[in-house]
């Protein structure tokens, strides 16, 4: 525990002013007896309420004193003073009671400071959840749209559907390419292949004119992934690389491929 960092909290105040918990009081009652400086700052702060007590003392009228003490039912105590003999000076009971006015006063005031950071921290979280379902909601949005946008490309005539089946399993279909030979556009979507590990990823190649060409590497798609445009094909497949992608296939990392038809 940080000793100055928690005698920074206010935790010495409340604990003078008994606005503090039992807990909070038994806490600082262990640090203050493990501590000398939490003592100090504990015997500081009660000075100071004594010595500000003392320096508002201010004299008084007989008469105001006289209503003072009935009130409180205080021994009046007067302090002759040479040149004014007809002020007096509050007793230390008047100055005691002075003291638990202004204790309540600081008592309040620590109360509203600590209601208000409560306050700021609560605005605080609630902005951030604000931010949080604006996120999800953009990144929802944003599926939607890929997805409406899948439809309509799949269910354009251009389109042509490849079935990528697993090499060493026979027509397991592990994912289908749409590729839309009028604007050129490749669309994946992945069905029966393993998560890649966290250091590889699955790249997508097309076969032009018997050389593979790089079609993107596939990311986290949630639906379909958009990869780049393919001027021609006869074939795809998909190999597993290093993350970020190969220029060149490495073919005994070859997991699934298929031919355009026609």
């Amino acid at each position: 525990m940080d000793i100055q960092e928690y005698i920074k909290s206010g935790i010495i105040e409340s604990y003078v002013l008994g606005t503090a918990d039992t807990e909070e009081a038994a806490e600082l009652e262990q640090l203050r007896a493990l501590h000398p400086e939490v003592n100090a700052a504990i015997l500081e702060f009660e000075q100071e309420l004594e010595l500000l007590a003392q320096k508002n003392a201010v004299p008084v009228e007989g008469a105001v004193r006289q209503r003072i003490f009935e009130n409180l039912n205080l021994p009046q105590q007067i302090l002759p003073r040479p040149k004014r003999k007809h002020l007096l000076v509050f007793s230390k009971s008047l100055v005691a009671a002075a003291a638990v006015l202004l204790i309540a006063s600081v008592g309040y005031n620590i109360y509203a400071y600590q209601k208000m950071k409560i306050l700021e921290r609560e605005n605080r979280d609630l902005a951030l959840q604000r931010t949080e379902l604006y996120a999800k909601n953009k990144t929802l949005q944003t599926r939607t749209e890929t997805l409406n946008s899948s439809l309509q490309f799949f269910s354009d005539p251009s389109s042509l559907k490849i079935a990528l089946t697993g090499i060493k399993e026979t027509n397991i279909t592990k994912a289908v390419v749409v590729w839309n030979k009028k604007n050129k556009e490749v669309r994946l979507s992945l069905q029966g292949l393993p998560a890649p590990p966290p250091d590889r990823q699955y790249q997508l190649w097309a076969l032009v004119n018997g050389t593979p060409v790089d079609a993107g590497v596939i990311g986290d798609c949630a639906t379909v992934c958009v990869l780049k445009n393919v001027e021609n094909a006869q074939a795809f497949a998909i190999t597993l690389e290093k993350a970020g992608g190969s220029p060149a296939p490495s073919l005994d990392q070859l997991q699934a491929m298929g031919k355009v038809p026609g």
